[in-house]
């Protein structure tokens, strides 16, 4: 990826701001996922999963906040 285009400031806001809300989308589904099971159970794999997904575009977004 070293041959990447920089991006506009515009481009660099809207990705950023996408991929707030799909890290958004991704804690919502853990929430939802775990709150189904009961508290002696232990929360399905998906859950970290889900999680995981959300820290990682979250950190994607947060490459984009100097240019935005």
């Amino acid at each position: 990826m070293d041959n990447v285009t920089p991006l506009s400031g515009d481009v660099a806001r809207e990705l950023r701001r996408a991929l707030l809300a799909l890290a958004r989308v991704e804690e919502e589904l853990a929430l939802s996922e775990a709150a189904r099971v009961p508290y002696w159970e232990t929360c399905p794999a998906s859950v970290q999963g889900h999680r995981a997904a959300a820290q990682a575009l979250r950190a994607d977004a947060e490459r984009y906040s100097s240019i935005a």
